[in-house]
């Protein structure tokens, strides 16, 4: 296991890297495998989303109607041996319209010590637009 250093930037270069690429590619099949098989997420207005086939079917229907122009940019990230917390705020447009959110990933390390999302929760947020 590397230090708290290595590990902050292995999960930085997941999340802004492949994870990224595969959601602005809407490769559902990159950005599903992403996350842990036994992954919940919370979006608003939805019940809880549980399980990597519920999220998705979830996502299906999110990539039909989003457009190519998502900004992220991650907040805070905090490492706790084989847990990340990270903290993002991005922007996208769907059905036309801009929208900002807030979010957070919780990530575990996986037994090939590459990383995985397990929780993610996400909110409207103010009209602040991500840096590029």
């Amino acid at each position: 296991m590397g230090s708290s250093g290595d590990e902050s930037r292995e999960v930085r270069e997941f999340l802004e890297g492949p994870l990224m690429e595969a959601y602005e590619s809407y490769d559902l099949d990159r950005w599903c495998g992403s996350f842990t098989q036994d992954v919940v997420v919370m979006v608003p207005g939805e019940a809880p989303i549980e399980g990597q086939e519920s999220w998705r079917s979830f996502m299906a229907r999110h990539f039909e109607s989003s457009t190519q122009d998502h900004r992220y940019e991650i907040k805070d990230l905090t490492i706790a041996g084989d847990c990340a917390i990270e903290r993002h705020i991005d922007a996208s447009t769907r059905h036309g319209k801009r929208s900002y959110w807030q979010g957070m990933f919780l990530l575990r390390r996986q037994a090939d010590s590459s990383w995985k999302i397990a929780r993610y929760m996400l909110s409207p947020y103010a009209e602040v637009e991500p840096s590029p």
